[in-house]
């Protein structure tokens, strides 16, 4: 109820009713309700420098009416919430309104790594922009029009840089910097990166430097951790002259693997193929320049048959070749004291003694194999 309403309907006149304490106490509490939001503001432009912070004495009252019952009318006139306009102060609670003009905050604190702004909860943003002629730049869009995140870097400097730990500031404690999640048959992160032409000084053509689409720097941890369920985990293609997965250990003194492959399944732990058919390289090459060795085929399972290296060649082709400046092929000689009773048909053995025998009949589950002594 409004001190408007209270002249018109008819109450004491204000003016003669202020004269008294008692009339001021009934008017406060009128209006108490009301104004409760608008007393800072009101008491700001009246308070004077002796008078105590927040207290309404009789002349600030005074002064103070005529403002409340205009702000009561207009409160009574209008149920529409409180909205902040171009100009105006920034209203918690409610929708502000800055039309086509740009608000800038300005402040924090780089060495401390304090924010101009922070926000807990989040941000709903329809489109974010920033960024200059020669500093990075982020740009923010949803819908149909345009990518969610866009970032621009400009003058060879980062276009986006995520940290998830700056001593005395940010700690991650293992959180990922990044997470990147899709729904669908769209691929997570997709990178191109195209090589350009450096120009000089003098604007001719300078070299082709060549562009790295993913560069990724770890200690102790995995530099690329992908996982899918079913689909490929990482997949490279190049259609020029590069190459589609390189890998580089450039310690020479470590004792671990340069690519390894942990694989569950029934299949291949590994598959190359080539098809060029004129191409008559090694589809899989192993070069050792220490006195190790180049391709290591071994075979565990104990309980059953295998090999440890198996090679087929075509209807011209040969199985396996062989160069050696000692020799060939060496056979190391078994611990048993001769060959043993089963057997395949092309079967070589040696034995403790250094004794060569050939297979000439396969065993069966009736008969032993036929062996015949070479050397």
């Amino acid at each position: 109820m409004s001190l408007l309403w209270l002249h018109q309907a008819g109450s004491p006149d204000l003016g003669n009713e202020m004269a008294t304490n008692e009339g001021l106490q009934q008017q406060l509490d009128a209006v108490r309700e009301e104004v409760r939001q608008l007393r800072e503001q009101l008491l700001a432009g009246v308070r004077s420098a002796e008078e105590p912070r927040g207290v309404l004495t009789r002349r600030n009252l005074l002064r103070a009416a005529p403002i409340a019952a205009i702000g009561g009318a207009m409160a009574a006139m209008s149920a529409s919430p409180v909205v902040a306009a171009t100009g105006d102060p920034v209203v918690l609670g409610h929708a502000n309104e800055a039309g086509s003009a740009t608000t800038s905050i300005s402040g924090g604190d780089a060495t401390s790594g304090s924010p101009a702004v922070g926000v807990r909860g989040g941000i709903s943003v329809d489109w974010l922009a920033a960024g200059g002629s020669t500093t990075d730049g982020v740009e923010l869009g949803v819908g149909d029009t345009g990518p969610v995140l866009r970032a621009h870097s400009l003058d060879r400097r980062y276009a986006a840089e995520f940290i998830g730990f700056v001593a005395g500031y940010l700690n991650a404690n293992g959180h990922d910097v990044v997470h990147v999640s899709t729904e669908g048959p769209g691929t997570g992160i997709v990178i191109d990166v195209t090589d350009f032409t450096t120009v000089t000084f003098d604007g001719s053509p300078g070299t082709l430097e060549p562009a790295t689409g993913l560069s990724v720097h770890a200690q102790g941890g995995p530099g690329l951790d992908a996982y899918v369920k079913d689909g490929v985990a990482v997949a490279g293609t190049a259609s020029g002259n590069g190459h589609a997965l390189a890998a580089v250990s450039s310690s020479p003194t470590t004792s671990t693997d340069a690519v390894t492959i942990d694989y569950q399944g029934k299949s291949r732990a590994l598959y190359a193929q080539s098809h060029n058919p004129t191409n008559i390289n090694g589809t899989v090459t192993g070069v050792n320049e220490g006195h190790g060795i180049g391709v290591w085929g071994e075979q565990r399972n104990n309980t059953g048959s295998g090999f440890g290296v198996v090679g087929v060649g075509g209807a011209l082709g040969r199985g396996a070749q062989f160069t050696g400046g000692a020799a060939q092929v060496r056979l190391v000689p078994s611990t048993a004291a001769t060959h043993p009773a089963p057997g395949k048909a092309g079967d070589l053995f040696v034995d403790r003694s250094v004794r060569l025998w050939f297979c000439q009949k396969a065993s069966s589950s009736t008969a032993a194999a036929v062996w015949k002594q070479l050397a």
